[in-house]
């Protein structure tokens, strides 16, 4: 009988028990891994508060799946394995001028890109696929992310405005400024009677 080990989130709030591991390093051994287990589940930098990395005795750790595979210099686009950490990515595509077209919240986490299904085959999901708003939400229900490419602009500043706002303000505002804004941020916090407005 293989030994129970205790997976635990970044702030240690979330718990549950696994018997294997495997750390993965390339897409080959991705396939693989997931292709010989019934019920297998990833995790990156284990930032989710929910439990979505609980319930199966195999997880696949991704953190060491953290390459970035091409840059495409004409397209301006970059594939990377799905390990890899924002703020690594953010710092490389800086480097050459580049950004991605939005306001990452934090850059700590994994990034997560092309889908290793359940019998360790490869699909991949572009822009124009009816599958890609279900793969934006999937959280992994869908398969394994492997790799992703980012399609990435020319770096350019972006001016932030953040406060808190009583929800009579913020409440009736929310479709002028989604047009108004390209991004569009709120914290709701219901027992204050107040959202915190990004």
């Amino acid at each position: 009988m293989k030994q129970k080990n205790t997976w635990v989130s970044w702030n240690e709030n979330v718990k549950h028990t696994y018997t294997s591991l495997y750390k993965i390093t390339s897409e080959e051994k991705l396939r693989e891994v997931v292709a010989e287990n019934d019920k297998i589940r990833f995790f990156g930098s284990k930032q989710s508060s929910a439990d979505i990395a609980a319930g199966t005795d195999a997880l696949i750790d991704m953190t060491s799946y953290n390459k970035i595979v091409s840059y495409d210099y004409n397209k301006k686009t970059v594939t990377v394995q799905s390990g890899l950490i924002l703020g690594d990515f953010l710092e490389a595509i800086e480097a050459v001028g580049w950004c991605i077209p939005c306001l990452p919240d934090i850059n700590t986490i994994t990034i997560g890109g092309a889908l290793v299904l359940a019998d360790g085959s490869i699909k991949t999901i572009t822009e124009e696929d009816d599958l890609m708003d279900a793969v934006r939400v999937s959280l992994g229900m869908l398969g394994v992310m492997s790799t992703i490419t980012f399609k990435c602009e020319k770096s350019y500043t972006l001016h932030v405005k953040e406060r808190p706002e009583k929800d009579s303000e913020w409440l009736p505002k929310i479709k002028s400024r989604l047009k108004e804004h390209d991004f569009l941020r709120i914290l709701w916090l219901p027992h204050t009677d107040k959202g915190y407005v990004i």
